[in-house]
């Protein structure tokens, strides 16, 4: 349970940080688009940035880096939402969700998470129950719910249920979601091209504001399964070893009541 004071630190920390980020972008805006538009058209110049966009975000999808997000969006605002842009986000994603599941295994980050927070391991524990007990289809969900890449990885490194396959099958599909960032950086380079009559600039803000509408649902939505499910996947693990408990209890009752007779017979020979 979340207290209160974690609450209130938690919000203030966020409209701190939407308060930063609103000030920088209305007093450096043009110097912001006029930044990121000359990285763009230097990146396009250059014959391999593909595999540097791919290393960028391979990179940035290991805990704890960040701007893993800024880097696919990148990728989609430089190459377009086309195969050369979805093919660095993608392939760069998970080979990083592997780096990060080989770095994890190896320097055995349970333990160290287990002596830094009890309270993290409890919930590692049930996450990795539920898992176990759901199997790759769980998996799939934690990868589709919009967690940070390097959030899902992590949990799922750490539950020892997971196995090498099935992390990989769950990251490589998951990997695909990555071109819903590439579509918005596309975007954004469309509404950041001077050259482009306004017409152009009004289609490409009511699509991307359609967009990002049906793409914020659905993430909730899929939140909200993915947290449904492992909810009941803990319900259902709870059930079964209540159920355990009490056949082990009657079982036991059983044998006192059979050795009870026994015993009153050894004892009136006696």
């Amino acid at each position: 349970m979340i207290s209160a004071k974690k609450v209130l630190c938690l919000s203030l920390f966020f409209v701190l940080n939407t308060i930063t980020l609103v000030y920088v972008y209305k007093n450096y805006k043009h110097d912001i688009l006029q930044g990121i538009q000359s990285l763009a058209i230097r990146m396009r110049s250059i014959p391999y940035s593909p595999l540097i966009m791919t290393l960028l975000v391979c990179l940035c999808a290991n805990p704890p880096m960040l701007g893993h997000t800024f880097c696919i969006t990148m990728c989609g605002y430089i190459y377009g939402f086309s195969l050369k842009g979805c093919l660095p986000a993608a392939i760069g994603t998970f080979l990083g969700c592997l780096a990060t599941f080989a770095m994890v295994r190896k320097l055995n980050l349970g333990r160290f998470v287990q002596r830094v927070s009890t309270g993290k391991q409890e919930t590692l524990d049930a996450m990795s129950r539920a898992i176990s007990h759901g199997g790759f289809k769980i998996a799939l969900l934690i990868r589709l719910c919009p967690l940070p890449w390097q959030v899902s990885s992590s949990v799922l490194s750490l539950c020892d249920s997971v196995s090498y396959k099935t992390y990989c099958m769950a990251t490589l599909f998951g990997s695909f979601k990555t071109t819903l960032e590439v579509w918005i950086g596309s975007q954004l380079a469309t509404l950041t091209d001077a050259t482009l009559p306004p017409e152009a600039h009004k289609v490409a803000m009511i699509t991307m504001g359609i967009g990002l509408v049906v793409l914020i649902t659905v993430a909730i939505w899929l939140y909200r399964l993915t947290m449904e499910r492992i909810k009941e996947m803990q319900h259902d693990i709870y059930i079964d070893n209540d159920d355990q408990v009490a056949l082990l209890s009657y079982e036991e009752e059983d044998d006192d009541g059979l050795q009870s007779p026994l015993k009153k017979v050894s004892s009136a020979i006696v």
